[in-house]
């Protein structure tokens, strides 16, 4: 099986490249792998709610990144965007985009 590099520019707006498996294994669709992410200390990070304080979902802005996480869980992980990544899932969220009704 070969491999093969992809480069997309599908969500940051900046090329990415990924190496996708090529043969009878491969799927035919593409495989994206997000640039690399720094490792944010988010220890003092500013936690904002969309929903004035009673939401899950809180985010912090941290050195240019954007930082989202469930207030239920603090502990755990949080996912971190890249500003073009970010922009791009508030649009497609503000278009409805992530509907699952």
């Amino acid at each position: 099986m070969a491999d093969r590099t992809i480069t997309s520019t599908a969500v940051t707006g900046t090329p990415v490249t990924s190496t996708a498996a090529t043969g009878s294994a491969a799927t035919g669709t593409a495989v994206r792998t997000p640039a690399p992410r720094p490792d944010l200390d988010l220890s003092g990070a500013r936690w904002q709610s969309g929903s004035q304080g009673r939401g899950d979902v809180e985010i912090a802005f941290v050195e240019g990144w954007i930082a989202m996480r469930n207030a239920g869980t603090p502990d755990v992980p949080a996912v971190i965007f890249a500003p073009g990544e970010w922009n791009a899932f508030v649009h497609g969220a503000r278009d409805g985009r992530f509907d699952l009704t």
